[in-house]
C-alpha cells in the first residue's frame, strides 16, 4: 500500500509540474489563419515607375505585438518613402524591420505602407521580389504566434510604344497629293466623275498599334468627301 501512495504522489508531483509548466512559459503557436500580409499598388511595370506596398498581418488571435522583416533588391528597386499606419517602429535599412505593439491588439492590421521606384537601370523581361520574412507575434498570454512569410513579385516590362504613325497609305483610285510620308497628316486626290467608290489602305509603323478608318467608301459625283484614318499607338496615343 505505502508503494502505491509513493507512486501516486510522484505522478500527482508531475502533473502539477506540467500544469504550471504551461502557465508559467509561454508557448508557441502557429496555425493557417496567422500569415504576414504583403499586396502591392501594380505588378507590372516600367523602369522610372513607381508602385506602393502594404504590409501587415492576419492572425486568428487577437495580437499584442506583431514584427517583421521587409526586403527587396536595392539594385532594381529604391525606396522613396516609408509612411506608417498601424506600426509603432520602423527601422532603416533592407531588411527593415516594422514593429507593432498595442495595449488592446488585433487581429489583423496594415502596419506600414512603402513606396518604391523602379531603377532606370532595371533590366526588362525581368523581375524583382518584395519579402516579408521572420514575422511573428504574442497574443494575450504572451504566447508567441508565428506568422507564415509572404512575398510579391513584380516584372520589369519595357515602357508601352507611343508610336501612332502609318508605314503606308493607299488609295485604289487617283493619286495621293502629297506624296504617302510618315509624318503628312492630310493629303487631297481628284477622280473621275465615272468612279463611284475608293478603297483606302494603310498599315500602322509600329506592330503593337491598330489602324481604323480603312475600307471602301462610296463617292458622289461633283462633292468631296473627307476620309479620316486614325492611328492608336499601343500605349493609348492616337493619329489621324
Amino acid at each position: 500500500m505505502r508503494k502505491n501512495i509513493t507512486k501516486m504522489a510522484v505522478l500527482f508531483g508531475l502533473l502539477c509540474f506540467a500544469v504550471l509548466g504551461l502557465f508559467r512559459y509561454p508557448q508557441t503557436a502557429q496555425a493557417a489563419g496567422n500569415n504576414a500580409t504583403l499586396t502591392a499598388s501594380a505588378s507590372s511595370l516600367n523602369p522610372g515607375d513607381t508602385f506602393t506596398v502594404t504590409a501587415g498581418f492576419s492572425a486568428d488571435k487577437t495580437l499584442l505585438t506583431a514584427q517583421m522583416d521587409i526586403s527587396y533588391s536595392s539594385s532594381v528597386l529604391e525606396l522613396v518613402k516609408t509612411e506608417t499606419i498601424s506600426a509603432t517602429g520602423t527601422s532603416a535599412g533592407n531588411p527593415m524591420r516594422v514593429l507593432y505593439d498595442s495595449a488592446n491588439g488585433t487581429k489583423s492590421a496594415s502596419l506600414v505602407k512603402l513606396t518604391f521606384k523602379v531603377k532606370t537601370t532595371a533590366a526588362t523581361g525581368t523581375t524583382t521580389t518584395i519579402k516579408v520574412a521572420s514575422a511573428k507575434g504574442s497574443d494575450e498570454n504572451f504566447n508567441t504566434v508565428t506568422l507564415t512569410s509572404v512575398s510579391k513579385t513584380i516584372s520589369i516590362v519595357a515602357p508601352k510604344s507611343t508610336d501612332a504613325t502609318l508605314k503606308t497609305l493607299t488609295i485604289s483610285k487617283g493619286t495621293l497629293s502629297p506624296s504617302f510620308a510618315s509624318g503628312t497628316t492630310s493629303y487631297t486626290t481628284t477622280v473621275e466623275n465615272s468612279v463611284t467608290s475608293v478603297t483606302i489602305g494603310a498599315t500602322a509603323n509600329h506592330s503593337k498599334a491598330t489602324v481604323s478608318g480603312t475600307g471602301t467608301y462610296t463617292l458622289t459625283a461633283g462633292a468631296t468627301k473627307t476620309i479620316t484614318v486614325k492611328v492608336t499607338a499601343e500605349s493609348g496615343a492616337t493619329k489621324t
